[in-house]
């Protein structure tokens, strides 16, 4: 049920139906809108679910890195927060899931979608 294909897809959907989200909202077509949020609402469940799910058997993944690897894979542009993602990457998924479920309920359904 958690794949490593089907949450990257849910995952990278999400992040595509925000920019789409963000565009009905600047154009006002909430026809359009309630779609893509009934969409984006689907993948943060699932974003949240598969956050807790890998948490019971997460592993740190830099558990048998040296120190060397680490030091020159966080040194390039952007390389130390893709290190921390992957390292906290259950909890990642559940605050993105979270972030977007909260932004849907607060911002874009109440106050454009009544």
């Amino acid at each position: 049920m958690f794949t490593v294909n089907i949450i990257s897809f849910f995952f990278i959907g999400s992040f595509v139906l925000v920019f789409i989200r963000d565009y009905l909202e600047e154009k006002e077509l909430y026809k359009f809108l309630k779609f893509v949020l009934i969409l984006l609402i689907i993948a943060s469940i699932y974003n949240l679910l598969a956050g807790s799910f890998l948490l019971s058997g997460w592993e740190d993944p830099f558990i048998n890195a040296d120190a060397e690897t680490l030091g020159r894979t966080g040194a390039r542009r952007g390389g130390g927060l893709i290190l921390l993602v992957i390292k906290f990457w259950p909890y990642f998924l559940i605050g993105w899931g979270g972030l977007n479920l909260y932004t849907i309920f607060f911002r874009g359904w109440s106050t454009h979608l009544k």
